[in-house]
C-alpha cells in the first residue's frame, strides 16, 4: 500500500482493518514498511484503535537510517470477547509531504491467560497431585 500524506493528524491517509478473532485477549504485530532502496522519508505516524476505542500511537515516524525504516512491531492486550472484534491502523502524515509505503501488516493473536490464572492452575494441580498419592 502506498498513501500521500494528508497533512493531518485528524484524516489518516491509510487505515488497514483485521479482524479480532473471538476469545483472543493479545496481539503482537509487525508491521513491514520501506525497503532500502527507498529515497523518501516516511516521517508518518502510526496509531492503532481496538473495536473503535481512541487511537493510541505506536509509532512516531521519526527517520532511522537513512531512508531506510525498520519493522514496527509491538504487543496488546485487550479484553476477551465471545465475539469478533476489530484492530485498526491509522497511518498519519501530519506534515504533509511523507508518502506512507507499507509492505505488509502480520498480526498474531493468542489467548492468554492472565498471570494470576497460571498461578492458580499451578496449585490446583500440585493440589489433585498431592491427594492422588494419598
Amino acid at each position: 500500500m502506498v498513501g500521500n500524506g494528508q497533512s493531518s493528524l485528524v484524516t489518516p491517509t491509510i487505515i488497514f482493518r483485521d479482524i479480532i478473532p473471538a476469545g483472543m485477549e493479545h496481539v503482537d504485530f509487525t508491521i513491514y514498511r520501506s525497503d532500502p532502496g527507498d529515497v523518501f522519508a516516511a516521517n508518518f505516524v502510526t496509531g492503532v484503535s481496538i473495536n473503535g476505542g481512541p487511537v493510541v500511537t505506536v509509532d512516531t515516524g521519526h527517520l532511522i537510517n537513512g531512508f531506510y525504516h525498520p519493522p514496527i512491531t509491538g504487543s496488546l492486550g485487550f479484553a476477551k470477547s465471545i465475539t469478533t472484534g476489530t484492530l485498526d491502523f491509522y497511518f498519519f502524515d501530519p506534515g504533509g509531504g511523507s508518502s506512507i509505503r507499507l509492505n505488509g501488516i502480520q498480526n498474531d493473536f493468542s489467548d492468554i491467560p492472565e498471570p494470576s490464572v497460571l498461578g492458580l492452575l499451578a496449585i490446583g494441580g500440585l493440589m489433585w497431585r498431592h491427594r492422588r498419592r494419598q
